[in-house]
């Protein structure tokens, strides 16, 4: 950001997940009875998720020791200043892989 600063500013933008949601009951259900199953699918209708004002609902992405994500959490991005202005609709989970991104932007 110090770089972007000294050169003139400007805007930067992120697409950091919204929160995550370490469930352990997700793989056991995952290995038992398949990806893609109703017993999946049922779980999956109660996943939470939290209004980003001016965003709306978002949900959690599915966080364990093995996926551990790379783009950071929407709390990170705030802690420096910026704000949330939408959903990244370019990044948009599969209905069996939770996980929505929110796009940020901060002007330096």
């Amino acid at each position: 950001m110090e770089a972007i600063r000294t050169r003139g500013g400007g805007w930067i933008e992120a697409t950091p997940i919204a929160f995550t949601h370490p469930d352990p009951l997700l793989p056991k259900l995952r290995k038992t009875y398949g990806w893609r199953s109703q017993q999946v699918v049922d779980h999956l209708k109660a996943w939470p998720e939290i209004d980003v004002p001016g965003v709306g609902p978002v949900k959690a992405t599915h966080v364990t020791a093995k996926t551990a994500h790379y783009k950071g959490t929407m709390s990170m991005f705030e802690r420096l200043g910026f704000t949330p202005i939408n959903r990244d609709d370019q990044e948009r989970s599969w209905w069996w892989v939770p996980s929505e991104q929110v796009v940020m932007r901060l002007k330096v």
